[in-house]
């Protein structure tokens, strides 16, 4: 009997030094592609998850997504305000891989709507260690008064 409380109750210690482990929140960014184009992101010097700062092109077919995951161990709430990398200093859209037809957004632009910019993104709390951040690139975006003709 006295072995099965020892036990028991190394049991419960256990049980209880476990629950002191931090959790890590994981934050999820998503582009969607919802334009009748197929669309070539370039990002340049974009920070992607375990990676140095580096060029980065995403190829979107239209009705198509791409996702990419930051994991901060220990702490809570969203990773990162800065969706491609704090580094990410411009990123071009060409829709139809056509470099005629782009839109161009720099880091710091007053472009109300900026890949770059976090506040672009929709964001979806799913519990207190899981966000979901979502940009949508649609018909609208290649009627862009800044596109590139």
């Amino acid at each position: 009997m006295k072995e099965n409380i020892v036990i028991l109750i190394s049991m419960i210690g256990v049980m209880l030094s476990s629950c002191g482990i931090d959790e890590e929140t994981r934050t999820e960014f998503i582009i969607r592609n919802n334009s009748a184009y197929a669309v070539e992101l370039i990002v340049y010097d974009a920070q992607m998850p375990n990676q140095n700062p580096k060029d980065v092109t995403f190829n979107l077919n239209n009705n198509t997504e791409i996702s990419y995951y930051y994991i901060l161990e220990g702490e809570n709430g969203p990773i990162n305000e800065y969706p491609l990398g704090a580094t990410a200093d411009s990123a071009y859209i060409n829709f139809n891989s056509n470099s005629e037809l782009q839109i161009v957004y720099r880091k710091n632009d007053l472009n109300p709507r900026n890949i770059l910019d976090i506040n672009s993104w929709d964001e979806v709390k799913e519990s207190n260690t899981y966000y979901i951040y979502t940009y949508t690139i649609t018909d609208e975006d290649n009627m862009n008064k800044d596109l590139i003709l």
